[in-house]
């Protein structure tokens, strides 16, 4: 998937004060979105082990990263970050 397809604009001040740091600020970024990425499937994976191993419907969990992701958000249960936030709005 392909993010930001208008471009990442950075205001020139903050650009300057990011090259006062960082050598390679796209690889920066790349590298703390994959990391957020990462970080993302370990909080997913550690809710949804639990929940998957208890659901007397699942008779396989995935062996792999992609594998996990594809049955967990395929899951019946399961629900995005939006889908998350606007139930619990709805129900107050």
């Amino acid at each position: 998937m392909k993010l930001f397809k208008d471009g990442l604009e950075i205001p020139d001040p903050l650009f300057k004060a990011m090259q006062h740091d960082l050598v390679n600020i796209e690889q920066w970024i790349r590298e703390a979105a994959y990391g957020k990425a990462n970080n993302c499937y370990k909080r997913m994976r550690d809710e949804w082990l639990e929940k998957l191993l208890t659901d007397p419907s699942v008779r396989n969990i995935a062996a792999t990263t992609d594998g996990f992701i594809d049955q967990v958000t395929k899951h019946p249960d399961y629900k995005n970050r939006i889908e998350r936030e606007r139930d619990a709005e709805l129900a107050t």
